[in-house]
């Protein structure tokens, strides 16, 4: 199976992320009361109210106003669940870390049965202690939203640390496709063995800008020029240890290296040498032991001019197993972490 580029994988966020902003949030009955547009706590009420402070981005005043004025409303009828809820509210927010799951609304399962209650900071407000009449209902309610403005405040706050996160994940994505199904063709022993060099590369920082050339085939014509004239011979070559060089300026653009070079003719034995390379092209130079004397140095060197063989196979033959679970992991975890920044309405 072919690897999945991170560019491939990350480009439907932005569609997701718009589904799930406009997805309406589950609705919990809090004292028989479902959540509705209209009441006076619901965000588009809160967010008319503090316009003018989320105008200015300023999450965290928004916030701490929001646990100001429940001390001022009149359903607030049990203070010690008020001030449970202000305590823990204020906890999370001063201590300046991630910001908002504590006020999600959860679900406690009941001893021995499967009824669901809603709670709050893992069950230490329940939503559905309504009181003998009922008469807590308006208060558990106006909790309700006001952990939901809460929470979908602090989602906006670290929304731009996300989209960052995004874009730096979408630009690697980019470069590794770009290595990967444009650069120098890797055969699958050559990418197990950049995978293994590769294990503690973090994604984010984009593919490597070295590559290790192991046993790599290719094609080419050996020329040799002498007194008598010059022949042109075909060759089959191997470079059975090179380095692979791609400039940090062309953005995996461009590569060149260097590499041992072995190549085989049928009207001489093995050829031992160097070759240089840019781009699937190689040129280099080549020694054959022409006189039987155990010392192909001394003789009459040959050029050689390559071409990359694995360019006939085409791109779409690539394999790179090795490589595939580190990108989707990474894919994932920038896809969650998308989902999170921008679930909270804007």
């Amino acid at each position: 199976m072919r690897i999945l580029a991170l560019a491939l994988i990350l480009s439907p966020l932005p569609a997701v992320a718009q589904n799930i902003s406009t997805a309406p949030a589950p609705s919990w009955k809090i004292c028989g009361q479902p959540e509705v547009s209209t009441h006076s706590w619901n965000w588009p009420s809160v967010e008319a109210s503090y316009a003018k402070l989320l105008k200015a981005e300023r999450f965290k005043d928004v916030q701490y106003t929001i646990l100001d004025d429940l001390t001022l409303s009149p359903n607030q009828v049990d203070k010690p669940v008020l001030e449970k809820f202000l305590e823990q509210s204020r906890k999370v927010l001063d201590a300046g870390g991630p910001c908002c799951a504590q006020f999600r609304i959860k679900d406690m399962r009941l001893t021995g049965t499967y009824r669901k209650r809603p709670v709050l900071f893992d069950g230490q407000i329940d939503l559905t202690d309504c009181g003998p009449a009922n008469e807590k209902a308006e208060q558990l309610n106006e909790l309700r939203y006001a952990a939901q403005a809460i929470e979908f405040l602090g989602r906006r706050a670290v929304a731009p640390a996300q989209d960052a996160a995004v874009r730096v994940m979408a630009d690697a994505a980019a470069r590794y496709d770009r290595m990967l199904f444009e650069g120098f063709p890797m055969f699958p022993w050559e990418a197990l063995a950049n995978s293994w060099l590769w294990k503690d590369r973090p994604i984010k920082d984009g593919p490597p800008h070295n590559l290790l050339v192991l046993a790599h085939p290719s094609l080419g014509a050996e020329m040799r020029t002498t007194l008598s004239g010059s022949n042109i011979e075909p060759s089959f070559a191997i470079e059975p240890l090179g380095w692979v060089h791609y400039p940090r300026a062309r953005a995996h653009k461009t590569w060149y290296g260097l590499s041992v070079l072995t190549t085989f003719r049928g009207d001489m034995g093995i050829g031992l040498g160097g070759v240089a390379r840019f781009q699937n092209f190689t040129a280099g130079v080549i020694w054959h032991d022409d006189d039987r004397d155990g010392r192909p140095w001394n003789s009459r060197a040959h050029i050689f001019i390559g071409l990359d063989l694995y360019q006939f196979a085409g791109h779409r033959l690539r394999r790179y197993e090795d490589f595939k679970d580190r990108v989707e992991t990474a894919a994932k975890e920038t896809e969650a972490a998308a989902r999170g920044a921008l679930t909270a309405p804007r």
